[in-house]
């Protein structure tokens, strides 16, 4: 027996239709909010932390600061034993640093006599 012509129309014309509306949506953005999608509203004010949330975002960022100084710190003991053995060997350079320093204490001296 054959099989129905109609039923296989019927699906051709369905998936082109279903095509047809994706190729729409794509090639059309909507700009107006799909009716699923909420908006929300500019009068609606963000609700403020409480005392304890306030006291615990204190406490997480106070405890960041201290991690990101032990991080300093160490990174710091980390490179120093290169930096000396670098300037031991390199005397050179080493004047060259300590003038830079000379210069900006002597910068940073005048800045704090004369208030500017």
């Amino acid at each position: 027996t054959p099989p129905p012509t109609t039923t296989t129309t019927q699906t051709q014309t369905t998936a082109a239709a279903a095509s047809s509306a994706l190729k729409d949506a794509v090639s059309s953005p909507s700009t107006t909010p799909s009716p699923t999608t909420p908006t929300p509203s500019p009068t609606t004010p963000s609700p403020s932390p409480t005392p304890l949330e306030s006291k615990k975002s204190m406490a997480i960022q106070v405890q960041e600061a201290v991690q990101a100084a032990m991080k300093t710190i160490v990174n710091v003991l980390m490179k120093l034993p290169g930096d000396i053995w670098f300037y031991l060997t390199h005397p050179k350079e080493l004047r060259e640093k300590l003038h830079e320093i000379k210069e900006i204490a002597k910068h940073e001296a005048n800045h704090y006599y004369t208030g500017t």
